[in-house]
């Protein structure tokens, strides 16, 4: 094999796109787990959100099974450079390692019911959110037993620690992970938004009312003030659909998470862990049906315009055979006239019979 075929092969393989997916993915994973870095039990990675798995799960979704090794480096280095204790490097490379495998295996199976691309449908959002579900508490289980036999954490915190991890998990990939997913065939979303500024400007408006009360839940350490969040996002799903709801979620989470780590003496964020992952559901469903509707507004257009250019068509046709027929009787009366009006009468109705036949 001479070296122009070995070069050739390394280029298929390794192409540049890749090598910029690649430290594009490590760099938004990292930072993302740096900046959710907060409240964590610890000596370990179990924080209130974990966006930063939203990231791992919409990479697997839309590249596959072959970049689990990228998501377990990514999560390895994430484990080293954002806990305050890291545990040993033994532990952290089988939790990295179990953490990759079942977050692969769900995204596979997502891959084959035809979810590596956007959530469209209320179908298909209940099947990413039911094995989103089951693999981030697999992951939370397992995760914690690692703790466990590594000596990280104690026995009597296993139970609670596992409910804390499942939630953040299952919370950062469905506010984050929907809206990865949205490609280039979505763009005309955006000019949707960007058409109606006024309607866009008054939902800004709630979100910022919505900032105000995140902070506001964090001074009164009142939960039950979380719960007006849910008028904009709601508004915001109904009207955009799944890009829109799923960014409206990940704002007020992020917000959410900043009023309460930046407010001194306000409630723990596990206490609002469920609160957040209801409002994300929420507005996951909320969001497909109303994708699932501008869809199916977008087909019926053609359809209603086929029905008009069907009757055209119609006229134009029985208005050529008309023309055909009156052409047939005149060429005709022509030929009997030529003929100097010989024949009876009957003749002449014979005549204008095989005319009719003729112009069939």
């Amino acid at each position: 094999m001479n070296d122009s075929s070995t070069t050739e092969i390394r280029r298929q393989v390794l192409p540049p796109q890749s090598w910029l997916l690649g430290a594009g993915y490590l760099t938004l994973y990292l930072l993302l787990d740096w900046a959710s870095y907060v409240q964590p039990l610890r000596h370990t990675s179990i924080t209130p959100w974990n966006p930063n798995t939203g990231v791992v799960m919409a990479l697997l979704l839309t590249r596959g099974w072959r970049w689990a090794p990228l998501v377990t480096l990514g999560i390895f280095v994430g484990e080293l450079l954002t806990d305050d204790a890291p545990a040993p490097w033994w532990v952290r490379a089988l939790a990295s390692g179990y953490l990759a495998l079942v977050y692969t295996l769900a995204a596979w199976g997502l891959r084959r019911r035809g979810l590596d691309r956007p959530i469209g449908t209320p179908k298909s959002a209940a099947w990413f959110a039911g094995v989103t579900a089951v693999a981030s508490g697999v992951a939370a289980a397992g995760y914690v037993v690692i703790l466990v036999s590594g000596g990280v954490l104690n026995l009597g915190e296993a139970w609670s620690s596992v409910g804390r991890y499942w939630i953040g998990e299952f919370n950062g990939i469905i506010a984050l992970t929907p809206v990865l997913l949205v490609g280039v065939g979505r763009a005309v979303r955006w000019d949707d938004m960007l058409r109606h500024r006024r309607q866009l400007m008054l939902q800004g408006l709630g979100a910022v009312v919505g900032v105000g009360l995140a902070f506001a839940l964090a001074a009164a350490r009142d939960v039950r003030l979380f719960y007006p969040l849910f008028a904009p996002v709601t508004w915001i799903a109904v009207r955009h659909g799944v890009p829109g709801a799923m960014i409206s979620v990940s704002l007020v989470q992020a917000a959410l998470v900043a009023a309460l780590e930046l407010t001194p003496g306000s409630i723990p964020l596990f206490d609002v862990q469920f609160p957040l992952l209801s409002l994300g559901v929420t507005a996951l469903f909320l969001g497909a049906l109303a994708t699932q509707r501008d869809t199916t507004l977008h087909q019926m257009r053609p359809a209603r315009a086929q029905p008009a250019d069907d009757g055209a068509a119609v006229l134009r046709a029985l208005s050529g055979a008309h023309d055909r027929t009156a052409g047939a009787r005149r060429r005709a009366t022509r030929r009997y006239r030529a003929q100097g009006g010989r024949g009876s009468r009957s003749s002449g109705r014979r005549a204008a019979a095989a005319a009719r036949v003729l112009s069939r």
